[in-house]
């Protein structure tokens, strides 16, 4: 239950874009525990203030592990460096993107800062994001008492942290038409992909499958997606690994004819490539282009953010085979149309062992500098480990103790494991 509530409260605090610790007064300046505690009408444990010092919570005694505690008073302050005309439309995004507490309805508030969103959520939790002069970004999260009220007391403290309710002459960029689950057929890809949060995206043939057919779709319909070549060498790894010198020569001589033998090798090898990539893709440029001009701000940066993932994730083989994973990303009417039902399907025995290898790995990294990198770092490790064919006792030893003499020990007994390994440090 601690786990669950744990992912609820990280997903809701879900940034799209990078902030800097750089603001005029902390978090735990602008609520005090005693103001809390009038708000929930309960006792809260003393504030906790995040490393960074962005987030302040208050909790209430038992909060995130005891399912009837659901009280708590949280606000977060975050100042970017330079104006993001973006920010709002990216908190529409991620607001649309998390699914982890349903029902969920937001709506605009207007007298708070520049713009303000209120969200509620699962019938107790509740989020307001306010926003000012393009810099500045605040959050207060109340949950467990009636929306009312929480709405209410988070205006109050959202206004208090922004600096009053008045506005700024700063213009934040249109409303965009939000990735929403009724309309596309895998928003669980395509909005992480959308706001480059990529740690949420996986890595397996079927989610590299939809992004090339979005790729396909796209460079059939508008402008060309940048780093088409680090396009191909994440998409179709395998078959540009297998057919290097061909596919090379066709590039030499006709980039489009290279790329079209390129997908066909993929059908080939892949017959149930997706539709729902291209289907996905074609409503996208409906919603996100204009009939005068195809490549619009949001149509760029989806275009630039593919480019940018398989720039991270070229020169890496696809990590678990985890269809269960894939289909979970989907929308309940496309999941509805593949027969998948999320209540009873799960991934094979191998795959989850294969997951929980990477999630060990994860943990044994954990607080590095640079945690996509990590990523990567355990996405090649996972692929070592599937290569070299480690027998299942040895699967069982890293899942159980991924550490740095576990890994010296399997690289003794195991050769080709010692090799593959290693490749995953450079």
């Amino acid at each position: 239950m601690k786990a669950a509530a744990t992912r609820v409260l990280l997903s809701f605090w879900l940034t799209a874009i990078a902030v800097t610790t750089c603001y005029a007064q902390g978090p735990c300046d602008v609520i005090t525990k005693a103001e809390a505690e009038a708000v929930v009408g309960v006792r809260l444990q003393p504030p906790e203030l995040s490393p960074k010092k962005t987030l302040c919570r208050y909790e209430e005694p038992g909060y995130g592990v005891d399912a009837s505690k659901k009280k708590q008073v949280t606000i977060g302050i975050w100042r970017m460096p330079a104006p993001d005309p973006q920010a709002i439309n990216n908190r529409r995004q991620s607001i649309r993107q998390d699914r982890s507490l349903l029902p969920v309805v937001d709506k605009e508030v207007q007298d708070v800062g520049d713009a303000a969103i209120w969200v509620w959520a699962g019938g107790y939790f509740g989020a307001l994001y306010a926003f000012k002069g393009g810099t500045l970004e605040v959050a207060v999260k109340i949950s467990g008492i009636p929306e009312a009220t929480a709405l209410a007391a988070a205006k109050k403290f959202a206004a208090r942290a922004v600096g009053g309710a008045g506005k700024t002459s700063y213009v934040y960029a249109e409303p965009e038409i939000p990735i929403h689950p009724a309309v596309y057929n895998v928003p669980g890809i395509l909005s992480p992909l959308y706001l480059g949060t990529f740690d949420l995206i996986g890595d397996d043939e079927m989610t590299r499958n939809y992004v090339m057919s979005l790729v396909q779709a796209f460079n059939g319909n508008c402008s060309q997606v940048p780093e088409i070549f680090a396009v191909m060498d994440y998409g179709f790894y395998y078959e540009r690994k297998a057919l290097k010198g061909t596919l090379q020569g066709a590039m030499r001589d006709d980039f489009d004819k290279g790329f079209a033998q390129a997908a066909e090798a993929m059908r080939r090898s892949h017959p149930h490539i997706l539709q729902e990539g291209r289907d996905d893709a074609l409503v996208f440029l409906a919603f996100q282009g204009r009939k005068d001009q195809c490549l619009t701000p949001p149509v760029k940066r989806l275009y630039d953010n593919i480019a940018r993932l398989a720039l991270q994730r070229r020169s890496l083989p696809p990590d678990v085979d985890d269809d269960y994973h894939f289909m979970e990303m989907m929308s309940p009417a496309t999941q509805k149309k593949n027969g998948f039902d999320p209540k009873t399907a799960r991934a094979s025995p191998a795959q989850q062992q294969l997951m929980r290898v990477k999630k060990a790995c994860l943990a044994f990294t954990k607080g590095a500098a640079f945690p996509e990198q990590m990523e990567g770092f355990c996405r090649c490790h996972v692929d070592a480990a599937v290569q070299a064919k480690l027998p299942k006792s040895d699967l069982e030893l890293l899942e159980g103790h991924f550490t740095q003499e576990t890994l010296t020990e399997l690289s003794k007994r195991n050769a080709a494991y010692d090799k593959r390994k290693n490749a995953c440090y450079q």
